[in-house]
């Protein structure tokens, strides 16, 4: 803020007026009044001015600090805002990390119903209040040993009551156990195929045709193409082995009627040893197929 100053009063210049100068004493004083009042007006048009000058300025400084301070203002209030947002999300966060706890406790239970390992329909006397609907896959395992466990289908439960039943499909282990961890599960995957096991007993051939037998490998020696027939009526797991020791492409093996499952089709009949590879076949009940593993 500028401070504006007024001109000051200038001392008299002009020689006073003798009041014993009769003669003069009257025009000097005129000059005197007329000269004081000349400065005076100009002293307090000068004033005047700067009084004006130094309002505006402090009016100006005034408005600068009032905006300065609404701008601050406006910046509190927009902080403050930011923290309860803050605060609300760090909330909303805690309730969903309790309600997601809540309910994946409501998945699981206990139960003391002493029960013996086996498929079929089993009755629980389980946690009440829990999320269990009918058709949800389920899985009790004893506390103790979790080896043993009973796995299967939710046919009816009581929230009230806790009175559950399920279809057990399939288990592990064996005996009776009454400290069961019931917990939400998935349903039981199919089978797969097992890997071939234990060696195959070698069996030379030299002839032109060769009947199969589980566990066998055969070493077709012939000079001549050799036709090895599979086994018409299969086991599950049944494994066979040909290796053409002659080193013909034109060795085969017979499947007949039964369907084999290929690396790169599904066929049925004879199958032509091209290139003079060793193959072995094992046959899956599941499947109801001779595959090449």
């Amino acid at each position: 803020m500028t401070i504006v100053v007024p001109v000051a009063i200038p001392a008299a210049l002009l020689p006073l007026p003798d009041p014993a100068d009769r003669a003069s004493f009257s025009v000097r004083k005129l000059e005197q009044l007329r000269w004081a009042n000349n400065e005076y007006s100009t002293y307090s048009y000068s004033l005047g001015l700067a009084s004006y000058s130094n309002a505006l300025d402090a009016q100006t400084s005034a408005t600068n600090a009032a905006a300065s301070a609404s701008t601050a203002n406006t910046k509190a209030i927009a902080t403050a805002a930011d923290r309860v947002q803050t605060g609300l999300d760090v909330i909303s966060t805690a309730a969903n990390v309790a309600a997601a706890a809540g309910y994946g406790s409501a998945l699981s239970g206990t139960s003391t119903t002493s029960l013996t390992i086996a498929v079929g329909a089993k009755s629980f006397t389980a946690t009440a209040g829990r999320q269990w609907i009918a058709g949800q896959f389920l899985v009790a395992s004893s506390n103790a040993t979790p080896a043993n466990f009973m796995h299967g289908q939710v046919t009816s439960y009581n929230t009230g009551s806790g009175a559950l039943v399920v279809n057990v499909l399939d288990i592990g282990g064996s005996g009776t156990a009454a400290d069961w961890n019931i917990s939400l599960s998935a349903p039981q995957g199919t089978t797969g195929l097992t890997g071939p096991s234990g060696d195959l007993t070698r069996v030379d051939v030299s002839g032109t045709a060769q009947t199969a037998a589980a566990g066998n490998d055969y070493w077709l020696e012939n000079a001549g193409a050799t036709t090895v027939a599979a086994n018409a009526a299969p086991v599950d797991g049944e494994r066979f082995k040909v290796t053409p020791a002659n080193g013909l492409k034109t060795n085969a093996i017979n499947f007949g009627a039964a369907t084999v499952l290929g690396p790169a089709t599904t066929m049925t009949g004879v199958l032509t040893l091209n290139p003079a590879n060793p193959v072995t076949f094992k046959y899956s009940t599941t499947l109801a197929k001779w595959v090449l593993v």
